[in-house]
């Protein structure tokens, strides 16, 4: 996990971005890997050679949604858009974030029905990170980059 974030880090930091908007985009999902490794804990599942990969998928999965916010919104402000440029980027994204977040969770929680635990265990954890996930970037992303924001460097 450690080498994922770390090449999260650099891959959107290096991309015509800035480092605080990569630090922003990883930071909005630390929710989503909080939600699997409390689930773990509270559902006594084990650590084992695929519900430890989970967290680092989900991050994968879940920073999309976040760069694809965090983009729009630098082109709202770009366009003038000033303190608008939160709500128009939601009005935008919502949708879109909703149905790709609802289609992942619907299509790994099939493997939450698997007879093989290890199996079942990846779809229900990464069913709940990946919704963990989209809850956060529609509540804890505008506020952190509506404040001063993700957008400079």
């Amino acid at each position: 996990l450690g080498w994922c974030v770390a090449a999260v880090l650099v891959v959107i930091g290096l991309l015509a971005w800035s480092w605080r908007a990569a630090v922003v985009v990883l930071l909005v999902n630390v929710p989503a890997l909080a939600v699997v490794v409390g689930l773990m804990g509270a559902l006594g599942l084990p650590l084992n050679s695929i519900t430890v990969m989970v967290s680092a998928v989900v991050l994968g999965i879940a920073v999309d949604d976040s760069i694809h916010w965090v983009v729009f919104h630098r082109q709202e402000v770009a366009r003038g858009a000033g303190a608008a440029a939160v709500r128009r980027t939601l009005e935008h994204k919502l949708v879109p974030m909703a149905c790709t977040t609802g289609i992942l969770v619907a299509a790994l929680s099939v493997l939450a029905l698997s007879s093989f635990p290890p199996v079942a265990d990846f779809g229900l954890l990464s069913s709940a990170a990946l919704l963990a996930s989209l809850l956060s970037a529609v509540f804890v992303l505008p506020a952190l980059v509506g404040r001063r924001g993700a957008n400079e460097g």
